[in-house]
């Protein structure tokens, strides 16, 4: 992997590269750093099979180009003019300071903060003056300084457009309520801007300012609103705010972006899909899905081999990246062990209590406490029956000596509940005791909610056929999740 930051951001991602030095084998990671036209040979490198790209949209469709000339893959993240809808039941005191921080942390330069605002007309004044208090009374200042909230723009090139696009609005007719203009004294200091009257076909709402002024715009019906919101060629993110959660949800789904807040804004998990709508990216990042768009995945067919079970003969074996998560597998299996790219888990009354506190799970989920999915490592063995590609369905391997197994209630048991995260064999897990206090044994622990991939003994899994919905296998308690198709 070849990673070149922006010419402007070196230092972090230098630090970065030799921190990571110290824990990957030589040649993993080179970080490479320089200007134009280092980016264009990389990109348009034949060594090179995948191009990862955060930045403007000219410069992706730059690397875009670039990639095309070696048929590299390409993910971009491109620009963002995210919008946030107020509805008219929004509690403007209650939502004012993660509105603002949505709009100005690191001083407005993230790719999918806030960068306008719709307001219903008859609380437009309001929202203004809210946001603008909180501009006029934030510190800004060098990061260093520990009182400091908003730092300066990162170059002298952006500073210069900010200005710009700022005094475009003003000499347009567009007002200041806090901010317009340059910090006195040295540095790349803007004063935090807030803008109310803004020509709706300003560039400061039509195009991505990435610094820290905001405009402000009212509407009088929802529909105008929506189409405002979605009337620019971005499409990133952008959120709803308002009381009711119902009517906010409705809304966000008529956003045409990427991804969709309520109440919030710019907050992400790792397990969740990242991707632009329309200018603002190709590809997705995030959770399995990033995995296997990095990763590639590819398919072979065994001609002869349980010919029933592949329309035309032969067996889909379905290859993809192989990995787990927390306590997953990075060595291989052993003999007895299977890994399994898991489709669908069951959840028990333990990991929904998990899954509301640790975020929505980036897989389908029904209760129980088994999974389905597809087999992409075997350890063997002499009793192995089970290969590369099966479709299976997999049990819960709990100890059975706890009191909810002795009480003939395996689907909830105690003693493994907090293991259920780690998504593969765990050598040294916590001290576990069953109902007598005696020390459980390590063993495997697999199909977790929140696990891509399962490592589990052969033992616990049934082979099911690919062409039938796990619905057709009884043993599973993941009835409604879809063993995958075979590709």
């Amino acid at each position: 992997m070849v990673l070149k930051p922006s010419p402007f951001t070196p230092l972090a991602t230098r630090l970065l590269g030799s921190v990571l030095a110290t824990a990957l084998p030589e040649d993993v990671l080179t970080v490479v750093t320089g200007r134009e036209p280092l980016g264009a040979r990389l990109a348009s490198h034949p060594g090179i099979r995948h191009v990862t790209f955060t930045g403007s949209v000219p410069t992706g469709r730059a690397v875009a180009g670039a990639a095309a000339a070696s048929l590299a893959r390409v993910t971009l993240e491109l620009g963002g003019n995210d919008a946030a809808v107020l509805l008219d039941d929004v509690d403007v005191d209650r939502i004012a300071d993660r509105l603002f921080w949505a709009a100005f942390r690191n001083c407005g330069q993230v790719c999918m903060a806030v960068k306008r605002v719709y307001a219903p007309a008859r609380l437009h004044a309001e929202v203004v003056e809210a946001l603008a208090q909180r501009a006029k009374s934030v510190a800004v200042g060098p990061g260093l300084d520990p009182g400091t909230r908003i730092g300066p723009v990162n170059n002298a090139p952006q500073l210069a457009r900010v200005e710009r696009i700022t005094e475009r609005a003003l000499a347009d007719g567009a007002r200041a309520a806090s901010g317009g203009h340059r910090q006195d004294g040295p540095g790349h200091f803007f004063a935090p801007t807030i803008l109310t009257d803004v020509p709706p076909d300003s560039p400061v709402v039509t195009e991505e300012q990435f610094g820290p002024v905001l405009p402000v715009l009212p509407y009088r019906t929802l529909d105008e609103a929506v189409d405002a919101a979605n009337g620019t060629g971005f499409g990133l993110g952008g959120s709803v705010w308002g009381t009711d959660l119902d009517r906010a949800e409705a809304v966000a789904d008529r956003l045409e972006c990427g991804t969709a807040w309520i109440n919030h804004h710019a907050e992400l998990s790792l397990a969740q899909p990242f991707a632009g709508a329309k200018d603002s990216g190709v590809g997705v990042a995030g959770g399995p899905w990033g995995s296997t768009a990095t990763s590639g995945r590819s398919s072979s067919t065994a001609p002869g081999r349980r010919d029933d079970e592949v329309p035309g003969g032969g067996t889909a074996r379905v290859r993809g990246p192989v990995h787990g998560r927390g306590g997953g597998p990075a060595d291989g299996t052993r003999p007895g062990e299977i890994l399994v790219e898991i489709a669908g888990t069951g959840m028990c009354r333990t990991d929904l209590a998990v899954r509301r506190s640790a975020g929505r799970s980036p897989l389908p989920a029904v209760l129980g406490h088994e999974g389905a999915g597809v087999v992409v490592r075997t350890g063997g063995g002499p009793d192995s029956t089970i290969g590369v590609g099966d479709h299976v369905v997999l049990s819960f391997d709990s100890c059975g000596h706890c009191r909810n197994c002795l009480g003939a209630a395996p689907a909830y048991c105690d003693s493994f509940a907090s293991l259920n995260l780690f998504g593969g064999r765990e050598e040294q897990p916590p001290r576990l005791t069953d109902a007598t206090g005696k020390a459980l044994a390590p063993r495997w622990f697999g199909q977790s909610s929140f696990a891509a991939y399962a490592l589990v003994p052969a033992r616990n899994a049934v082979r099911v056929d690919p062409r039938c919905r796990s619905h057709c296998s009884a043993p599973s308690a993941a009835a409604s999740s879809p063993v995958p198709e075979p590709s």
